[in-house]
Order: C-alpha cells, then sequence, then structure tokens
C-alpha cells in the first residue's frame, strides 16, 4: 500500500490543496528550521533575508513537483484500478527531484550560515535526508 497522500489521490478522497499539504509534509525544508532558531543562531538580517528566499523558492519548487505528482496520479487513477508498479515508477522520480532540492537547499543554509553556526545546529537538522536505518527518511523534531 503506498503513502497515505498517494492512496487518497488515487481513490479521489484528497483534494488538490491537501495532497500538496501532504506532498510538502513528506519533505523537510532545511531554511524552516534554521529560521525557527534565529535568536539562538544569533543570525544577521541578510542571513534571515536569504534564507526567507531560500525556504520561498525550495517550496515553490517542490510545490510544481507536488502538483505534477498529483496530475500523473490523477491520469494513471482515471481507468479505475491503478497498477502499483505504475504508481511507483511515477512518484519515485517525483521524490527523488524533491529530495534532491532538499540537499541542494541543505547546503545554500550551510554558505548562508558561518562555521560556528552550523556547529550549533541540531545534528538532525546537518544531516537533513541521510538514510536512518529501515524507516528511512525522518524529519527533525
Amino acid at each position: 500500500m503506498g503513502p497515505p497522500a498517494t492512496r487518497g489521490a488515487i481513490r479521489g478522497g484528497i483534494t488538490g490543496e491537501s495532497f500538496l499539504e501532504n506532498f510538502r509534509n513528506l519533505l523537510v525544508n532545511p531554511a524552516d528550521y534554521v529560521l525557527e532558531l534565529v535568536d539562538s543562531l544569533d543570525l544577521t538580517h541578510e542571513q534571515v533575508d536569504r534564507l526567507d528566499f531560500l525556504r520561498d523558492s525550495l517550496n515553490v519548487v517542490n510545490d510544481s513537483i507536488g502538483a505534477a505528482l498529483q496530475s500523473e496520479i490523477e491520469e494513471l487513477g482515471a481507468g479505475g484500478a491503478v497498477d502499483p508498479r505504475a504508481l511507483m515508477q511515477v512518484i519515485r522520480p517525483r521524490m527523488q527531484e524533491a529530495q534532491e532540492n532538499v540537499q541542494r537547499g541543505l547546503a545554500v543554509v550551510r554558505e548562508v550560515l558561518t562555521e560556528g553556526q552550523w556547529n550549533r545546529l541540531p545534528e538532525r537538522v546537518r544531516n537533513l535526508g541521510q538514510r536512518r536505518g529501515p524507516g528511512g527518511r525522518r524529519p527533525p523534531q
């Protein structure tokens, strides 16, 4: 059985907006986590501006991937029963593309922060996207 977002999308039970919200929740925007630590990291106004731009840009790019994925899933489900292999062939490359965007975003975060600020980030944020056992990717908590 696929992720909840895709199961609902195939059955038609998820609207476009909630599908995109679920898709975004599967991904982690590294700039979000850093911006939550603005005071403890002593971020400058310039750093905050750059991180705001990164956060917004990454959301736009990954939302467009989510919208394309939603359309492709709806096309697969238009005829009724969906072949799970066909579904995974649609989902896998889109998720990989979005996760690569997250990794590029993390690299930009590292460029924006000083070495001291980067080292003060929780390890789970510095290591976003790295596999953690059988559960796969997990967002910071």
